[in-house]
């Protein structure tokens, strides 16, 4: 729970509700660790992954749809906005 509320940058407790609310609508599982039953994994069940995909595909649709309107200029610069945006999260991943 401290890795996941750590990396949401959320309190446990909020963590552990969040997770009590996905868990009840059967879009994630918990598992105890075999070697430390104080460690629990998280993960996506059937049901969290067709979800997730849906949201995907939505926010590609959307996305789309946006840009689209964009003449080429607005799509360039939109472009090297998102490269920029991905260069920081991937140096933020590294610390």
């Amino acid at each position: 729970m401290s890795l996941l509320s750590d990396i949401m940058e959320v309190s446990k407790g909020t963590m552990t509700t969040m997770l009590n609310k996905l868990v009840e609508e059967e879009y994630v599982k918990r598992t105890s660790s075999f070697m430390d039953r104080r460690s629990i994994y998280v993960s996506l069940t059937n049901k969290g992954e067709k979800k997730v995909d849906e949201i995907y595909q939505k926010l590609l649709e959307s996305m789309t749809k946006v840009i689209e309107r964009q003449d080429k200029k607005e799509q360039e610069m939109l472009c090297d906005g998102i490269t920029t945006l991905n260069n920081l999260f991937q140096l933020k991943n590294r610390e």
